[in-house]
């Protein structure tokens, strides 16, 4: 499987056990000894398949989903919600990448491609997102693509405790600077408004 030939489309109702179960793979691995592991192991899937079913239980006009798949594999998603702080643009509520494909550009793709579609629907101007202080992977990644910490707090997590993230945000001049490129093969199709 090339990370690179993935091909992004519109997230459907159709890929909510798929992505309940990428989600949870991410999490299990991404988040082993900042969320608690015992959570993790136990309650982690059930958690995400009940968040993905309830997200596709009714419109959600305000937010949208895309997915890269390679093989017929799902290899990573990105999840938006446009009005969750409108003042700091368009929320990436959630940007995961198989384990296995982390590196290959996918979640590169998968962010500027949310980055459009939120351009397209005419969300608020700007993006951002929260991210656990202790996921550096992930902070090392967004900072490579431009963003920039402008707010810490202590977030309640799903496992009960209490942990100290960060916000990363693009103003609108940032993420058309570092995030609104031209698309790779494949990924226009989804970013269509």
């Amino acid at each position: 499987m090339d990370p690179r030939a993935a091909l992004i489309r519109a997230m459907t109702a159709a890929d909510v056990r798929a992505v309940a179960a990428l989600h949870t793979a991410s999490w299990q691995t991404a988040y082993r000894g900042v969320l608690d592991d015992a959570w993790l192991d136990a309650h982690a899937a059930a958690n995400r398949a009940d968040v993905w079913t309830q997200r596709f239980s009714g419109p959600r006009e305000r937010e949208a989903g895309l997915v890269a798949h390679c093989d017929g594999v799902l290899t990573g998603f990105i999840y938006l919600i446009a009005d969750a702080e409108p003042v700091r643009g368009a929320s990436v509520d959630n940007l995961h990448v198989r384990p296995d494909a982390t590196g290959g550009g996918v979640g590169r793709r998968l962010l500027r491609a949310g980055a459009r579609l939120a351009m397209a629907r005419q969300w608020p101007a700007g993006l951002h997102l929260w991210v656990y202080e202790a996921n550096l992977e992930a902070r090392r990644f967004y900072e490579r693509h431009g963003g920039t910490v402008v707010e810490r707090v202590l977030y309640a997590a799903a496992d009960g405790g209490s942990h100290p993230s960060l916000c990363f945000h693009w103003t609108p001049a940032a993420a058309a600077a570092r995030l609104l490129v031209p698309g790779e093969a494949g990924d226009e199709a989804a970013t269509r408004g």
